[in-house]
């Protein structure tokens, strides 16, 4: 009992020196000291007047070279290929009308010949039916002649037999006679127009016959395939003795001179690039010499709804063309590949703008912002903080739509010391 007394006696001593220790150590925060704030004055800026003047924007674009006058080298007709051009390689010039692939030609010549021979046939077949139909015409004439007289004939035996001079056997005679020439007749009737029918027969069968003819011939053409426009060759050299289909791709030939930058804009900007607008085109690819002036020469009339964008061709128009000619060519030039990454800058017409540099703006959350310099009360002068509604990008910068006005006095140091209303000195440049 005593035990139990002493144990419970020395907890609650426990217990009660803790309590002040705790109170002291943690439940008394100790005060920070209170900092002294240091008024440092006026923020001093520099700033620059703003002013409209005269900005030709420009749209930036990428894209690829691409030949807008090009064809893919396929024979229309299956063959064993027998020669290719002498000087096939990749990138070699040929001029218009030099042959590109011969095909075997031997059983195209001999189709053409048959069809020769059944031309000929039909020939002799026409005249045998041209006879056919004078001579049933001229039996036609003679029968019809002969029906005449035989008409003529009966005539006057009936007015005889009438008259009781000429017996009635005779008449008879004389009526099957007419009666003979009257089938006669009929009979040459129909020869001519069957001859007739025999001599259109023959007709069509001849010009079939010469349609077959000058396809045979076509065909026997098209085993030699000639180069439509003079272009630069794209491709692995196609193998002499290889069996080809109709329509195989063996190359393409490529116009160096029809080349344009195709590329994507955004519909926004699609809308203002006009027909016709200058440009500045750039290869990085190719080094820093790689570039020419260029005109806007197609804009599509339809946007691809997925991407929102549109295509815009970009014609060169100072020289260079694709891939080097052999043994170097003209030293002068630009020699550039279909398919090289590109870059236009694309000069829109001149506009009287505000401009503001990219460095100047200050953004907060994704939306941007100026500092420009206003009269505060008592003369004192702080800074305004301004939204500013941006429009195309120009160089370093962007084309100012709301925000600043000219006169304004724009503030571009120190930027980050700045805040809305905060008082400054100093004085703007113009």
């Amino acid at each position: 009992m005593n035990r139990t007394l002493t144990s419970a006696l020395a907890i609650l001593l426990i217990i009660a020196t803790s309590v002040p220790i705790w109170f002291f150590f943690v439940a008394i925060e100790a005060k920070p000291p209170r900092a002294t704030v240091r008024d440092l004055g006026p923020v001093p800026v520099r700033g620059l007047r703003v002013f409209r003047r005269e900005l030709i924007p420009e749209i930036v674009v990428v894209g690829n070279l691409e030949a807008r006058r090009r064809m893919v080298i396929s024979t229309e007709l299956g063959g064993r290929i027998q020669a290719v051009h002498h000087g096939w390689r990749p990138g070699a010039l040929v001029q218009e009308g030099e042959l590109l692939i011969q095909l075997d030609p031997v059983d195209r010549d001999l189709d053409l010949r048959v069809a020769g021979a059944s031309r000929s046939q039909a020939q002799a077949d026409l005249r045998a039916a041209e006879v056919r139909a004078l001579r049933a015409r001229a039996g036609e004439a003679k029968a019809s002649e002969l029906l005449q007289v035989s008409l003529r004939e009966h005539e006057r035996y009936s007015k005889l037999q009438g008259a009781g001079t000429e017996s009635a056997s005779l008449l008879d005679r004389v009526l099957a006679e007419r009666l003979d020439a009257e089938l006669a007749l009929e009979n040459a009737t129909l020869e001519l127009e069957a001859g007739a029918a025999a001599l259109a027969g023959a007709q069509a069968a001849l010009e079939v016959a010469i349609s077959a003819e000058d396809m045979a011939r076509r065909n026997l053409q098209k085993c030699s395939l000639r180069a439509p426009f003079a272009g630069r060759l794209a491709g692995a050299v196609p193998t002499i003795g290889t069996w080809v289909a109709p329509g195989a791709a063996l190359g393409e030939l490529v116009d160096p001179e029809s080349l344009v930058l195709a590329a994507r804009v955004s519909e926004r900007n699609l809308l203002r690039i006009p027909l016709g607008a200058t440009a500045t085109l750039e290869f990085p690819s190719a080094g820093s010499g790689a570039g020419s002036a260029g005109r806007v020469t197609a804009i599509d009339a339809v946007t691809e709804t997925a991407v929102r964008h549109g295509r815009v061709e970009i014609e060169p128009t100072s020289g260079f063309e694709a891939v080097p000619p052999p043994g170097g060519g003209d030293t002068s030039r630009t020699w550039l590949p279909a398919g090289l990454f590109g870059r236009a800058r694309i000069q829109l017409q001149s506009t009287r703008s505000i401009w503001i540099e990219r460095q100047f703006l200050v953004w907060r959350r994704d939306e941007p912002f100026c500092f420009v310099a206003r009269d505060g009360p008592e003369g004192v002068r702080v800074a305004e903080e301004r939204r500013m509604g941006l429009g195309a990008p120009h160089g370093e910068g962007f084309l100012v739509e709301s925000g600043l006005d000219e006169g304004d006095e724009l503030l571009i140091h120190p930027l980050e010391r700045l805040s809305d209303g905060a008082e400054i000195t100093g004085e703007s440049a113009r």
